[in-house]
């Protein structure tokens, strides 16, 4: 009887199942790396637009009623001390009220004031 040389039918299909395994765990590896680094990029432009936001409050709150001559900031925000204190207030604390008026209202009309 002739020795035969290579590989059985059994052998290969073998081989090839443990390829497919190895290939499979790779691609769910790669997949999951891939959501994985969409949410931390998502975490972090989440934390510099909270970063930015309280950079321009703590700027805009520290320039209050500096210049009232100013019609809006550049970013669209301008805080500014109006009124001075109500009636009701004998000045011993500390409040802080943000308003905004919108050129439009909720349903897209315009409300008559400039801001």
């Amino acid at each position: 009887m002739k020795k035969q040389s290579g590989f059985s039918l059994v052998e290969l299909m073998v081989a090839m199942l443990v390829g497919l395994v190895v290939t499979g765990a790779a691609l769910q590896l790669l997949i999951t790396n891939n959501r994985t680094f969409a949410l931390q990029q998502a975490t972090s432009r989440v934390q510099e637009n909270g970063q930015l936001v309280l950079r321009f409050l703590v700027r805009d709150l520290r320039r209050t009623g500096l210049d009232q001559n100013v019609a809006a900031a550049p970013e669209g925000v301008l805080f500014s001390a109006t009124g001075g204190l109500p009636g009701s207030s004998d000045g011993s604390t500390d409040r802080l009220t943000i308003s905004y008026h919108g050129t439009t209202d909720c349903e897209g009309g315009g409300t008559g004031v400039v801001v």
